[in-house]
């Protein structure tokens, strides 16, 4: 496992034996690399499409934390849009 998303998988093992649901934002093309990690390690992994979740274009200056977070709080009330 010699690339960046091989070592990220691979620090995911710890993780594997307990139920984790994600989500990503699917604007990037990062987010296919990173759904098909999380997926192949068993991880219940959404992709979250900007443009239909509207709490984070009203929420202002967004960022990665904003955004995280939000996204986070989307997936507990369960209303990711893919």
């Amino acid at each position: 496992m010699h690339t960046a998303a091989g070592r990220f998988g691979a620090s995911l093992a710890p993780y594997t034996r307990i139920a984790i649901r994600a989500v990503c934002e699917s604007a990037a093309n990062y987010r296919v690399m990173l759904h098909d990690v999380l997926e192949s390690r068993g991880m219940d992994t959404l992709p979250a499409h900007p443009a239909k979740i509207k709490a984070i274009e009203q929420a202002g200056p967004k960022d990665d934390r904003v955004g995280s977070t939000m996204l986070a709080d989307l997936l507990r009330a369960d209303t990711v849009y893919e």
